[in-house]
């Protein structure tokens, strides 16, 4: 046993697995790698510049 208490059987299992993951992502294109990454959040809340359209004057004149 490892110093965390691991064996060196679950070790060795852990790190061939890590070692296979990381080949297959490689492998795998940036398109299927995407399919499993959700992507970028949407912002959230109003975009910045929407409220000063709106207190514009002129914003109805413009839209």
């Amino acid at each position: 046993m490892n110093q965390l208490g691991d064996k060196p059987e679950e070790v060795r299992r852990r790190l061939e697995d890590e070692k296979r993951r990381g080949r297959r992502e490689h492998e795998d294109g940036p398109a299927e790698r995407a399919e499993d990454e959700p992507g970028p959040a949407a912002p959230k809340g109003p975009l910045p510049g929407d409220a000063l359209r709106e207190r514009h004057p002129d914003a109805q004149e413009r839209q």
